[in-house]
């Protein structure tokens, strides 16, 4: 089952500003979300656009995903 950290999901999305564009909230919010988790409809708005920062690590999967890259999913 996939379930990486939400410290690991807001970094695969471009850190903490990026995430907090994205999700139209304050950065210091998302810094909480490293310590709380990722609030459920934030999580579930943030699998649906980008899905691949939510799967398991494997082979050294560990770099970030260009925040750009998210608004290409959505204008398709």
């Amino acid at each position: 089952m996939d379930n990486p950290s939400a410290s690991t999901i807001i970094d695969r999305l471009g850190g903490t500003g990026s995430v907090a564009r994205l999700c139209e909230v304050r950065p210091a919010s998302v810094s909480q979300w490293r310590l709380n988790g990722i609030p459920a409809a934030r999580r579930q708005f943030l699998k649906l656009l980008r899905p691949e920062a939510f799967r398991e690590e494997s082979d050294g999967d560990r770099h970030s995903i260009p925040a750009d890259d998210a608004w290409y999913t959505l204008r398709r």
